[in-house]
């Protein structure tokens, strides 16, 4: 097997470029990480939000029948929610 002088060259360029390339990655993720924070925390507090209002529409139902329908509309609300997306 026959090894040309341009392939050593070769091979350190490609890993030069393969660590620009993670760096350049990293400093991408590092840069938008707190916006992603921030979006993960909007989502959690609104999600929180949400289910403390339905938790107490379900404890406030009188019976049975009344919870049920609580039930339906929310199944209902969270299919049209996952359409949404």
């Amino acid at each position: 097997m026959i090894i040309s002088r341009s392939r050593p060259c070769s091979m350190a360029c490609t890993k030069r470029d393969s660590v620009i390339f993670a760096c350049n990655m990293l400093t991408t993720f590092i840069e938008y990480s707190p916006c992603l924070t921030e979006l993960n925390l909007r989502a959690v507090k609104s999600t929180l939000s949400e289910n403390q209002v339905i938790t107490r529409m379900a404890l406030s139902t009188k019976d049975p029948q009344e919870l049920f329908a609580l039930q339906a509309r929310r199944a209902q609300a969270a299919m049209e929610e996952a359409q949404s997306y």
